[in-house]
């Protein structure tokens, strides 16, 4: 059987500047490629449509035209199945995509897998006539099935974890086992992939993560059963990368990869061993879960990244989310990562169901102190509401839609359906926001891309406005009041350059405000580095006016 495989499309990277709106980060499918793997080992025709690649290679355009492209893409491996990955950032362009490709091959069935639809199977195909199977939870074992199925022409009733149609029925069929022993997977299917992977080469290192944060749908996804590659395994995959493909920095990807301090302390020691191999790699981690003593040890065997899940502030916030982590350990496991020189983000969320205006500010005073190390990338969220989480199930009462999306759900107005979110919350709640029980909304429109923005890439200019003792949360306040005072939307921007030029004007008039004062040259410095940064040669004279002589004085102005 020809087989079309199909990866979600990640909008949540997307950089939409002055020049035509590109991808950020392009990673590799890796549950598609040993999915291939499998299908490939049986004597399938297996087929990939990757669009993050394409899109990343200047192979199809991100804009209006991108569905045609697509489409046409997919006809032209002349698939007898198309099968799609879905995400909750992409799952109304997975649905449009797949309409689409339905017209265009009305015979060809139409197969859905992965995380989103596996929460919402039987809503979705009963919304959706073009869907015609869904494949609920981990397909590795599953899918193969499905397919020799298929292609023997027999009934697909006895296929655990399939969603079918029978007739006028929708049958879901029982849950498919996951996979325990995650060395009995295939290596990805590296040579059926149409492109080089050499600039983000990574492996998938396990399954799973143990805990239970109200928020996350990952660990309910994986039914909260942590799993790990062997240390062999691992290593083995690490040299392959290396070897084969020349990769210099690889990500070992899992949700949690340091959970077990013992594990990851013999990881290092072996990866200590294994002369020749001089690859460094980033993975996830919790700020419980990590020491000053492990972490140099991880230094030392090459790690230079690690993703922490921080999330709030507030200590109350962090009980309420079930993630329970100590905030005031948070700076110190900062400094002991940045001594072993493992680069840290930290990451955090606002907007959660339960929070207050004071939960938020406890959240900015820990983003203000991380941000005194230049060298710590600091992230914030808005709620992303997802399917199968806790907090779904007891807030769902509390979902509106009022335009503004969280940049977890997506960045490109182009592909929104309003319509299908309007119609199916129970769909796309992650477009979505849930009420909060005291933090006005308003207030938190706009709080993500401060943080992004004027706090990471003005960081100097921040610390000045500071200086007279203010929190952040204030000067984020008094910033909005500024907007509205200006008519600026303050909320939803067309451009990363207009928050930057908005807040540089804010800036060198925030004295008046009760805040440090800033020498408009501080500002401009800042200004052009986030220009050379981010716009790669655009001239600077996009940021004055044309007849200005003086470009820091127009910018500031």
């Amino acid at each position: 059987m020809r087989v079309t495989l199909v990866s979600n499309l990640n909008l949540s990277g997307l950089n939409s500047g002055a020049h035509e709106p590109k991808l950020d980060a392009v990673t590799p499918p890796l549950g598609l490629l040993t999915l291939a793997a499998f299908l490939d080992q049986s004597g399938h025709d297996v087929s990939f449509a990757d669009f993050n690649y394409a899109i990343a290679k200047g192979e199809i355009s991100l804009d209006r035209q991108f569905y045609s492209a697509a489409v046409e893409r997919i006809a032209s491996q002349q698939p007898d199945l198309v099968g799609f990955s879905t995400m909750c950032n992409s799952f109304h362009i997975t649905l449009r995509l797949a309409e689409l490709v339905k017209a265009a091959l009305p015979n060809t069935p139409i197969l859905l897998g992965g995380p989103q639809v596996s929460f919402v199977d039987l809503e979705t195909m009963n919304a959706f006539p073009f869907i015609d199977l869904v494949l609920r939870g981990e397909a590795d074992l599953s899918l193969p099935i499905l397919i020799e199925t298929l292609t023997d022409g027999r009934s697909v009733e006895q296929v655990e974890g399939l969603t079918f149609r029978a007739g006028d029925r929708i049958v879901q069929n029982p849950a498919a086992p996951i996979v325990k022993d995650m060395d009995s997977l295939p290596d990805p299917a590296w040579d059926l992939f149409p492109y080089e992977t050499g600039d983000a080469p990574a492996i998938d290192v396990g399954r799973g993560c143990p805990f239970a944060c109200t928020f996350c749908s990952t660990s309910v996804f994986f039914q909260r059963r942590f799993r790990l590659k062997s240390y062999d395994r691992i290593i083995r995959e690490m040299w392959m990368l290396k070897n084969k493909y020349g990769a210099k920095g690889i990500t070992l990807v899992h949700d949690l990869f340091v959970a077990d301090r013992k594990w990851i302390g013999e990881f290092c020691r072996r990866l200590r061993q294994e002369e020749g191999l001089d690859v460094t790699w980033s993975a996830s981690a919790r700020i419980d879960t990590v020491d000053e003593g492990l972490l140099a040890a991880m230094g030392a065997a090459g790690c230079r990244g690690l993703f922490y899940g921080v999330e709030s502030g507030s200590p109350r916030i962090q009980k309420l989310m079930g993630k329970r982590l100590k905030v005031e350990r948070v700076a110190p496991v900062a400094d002991w990562s940045l001594a072993a020189k493992v680069t840290p983000t930290m990451s955090f969320i606002a907007g959660f169901p339960f929070e207050i205006e004071d939960d938020v500010s406890q959240t900015l005073d820990l983003v203000q102190d991380l941000q005194q190390r230049p060298l710590v990338n600091v992230q914030l969220h808005l709620m992303s509401p997802q399917l199968g989480t806790n907090d779904m199930k007891v807030y769902k009462d509390r979902l509106h839609l009022d335009g503004y999306f969280s940049d977890i759900a997506c960045n490109n107005a182009i592909f929104v359906e309003p319509e299908w979110f309007r119609q199916y919350p129970g769909l796309f709640p992650s477009f979505y926001y849930f009420e909060t029980d005291g933090v006005s909304r308003e207030l938190l429109k706009g709080l993500d891309q401060f943080v992004r923005l004027p706090c990471s890439v003005m960081q100097q200019t921040v610390r000045e406005l500071l200086s007279t003792g203010e929190s952040l949360w204030k000067l984020y306040v008094a910033w909005r009041q500024w907007c509205d005072e200006q008519g600026l939307s303050g909320e939803v921007w067309p451009g990363s350059d207009e928050i930057i030029i908005a807040f540089s004007k804010f800036a060198v008039t925030a004295e008046e405000r009760g805040f440090g004062t800033v020498a408009p040259d501080r500002v401009r410095d800042e200004v052009l580095g986030f220009y050379l940064c981010h716009y790669h040669g655009l001239t600077v004279g996009r940021l004055a006016e044309p007849q200005a002589e003086d470009t820091a004085a127009a910018t500031v102005a």
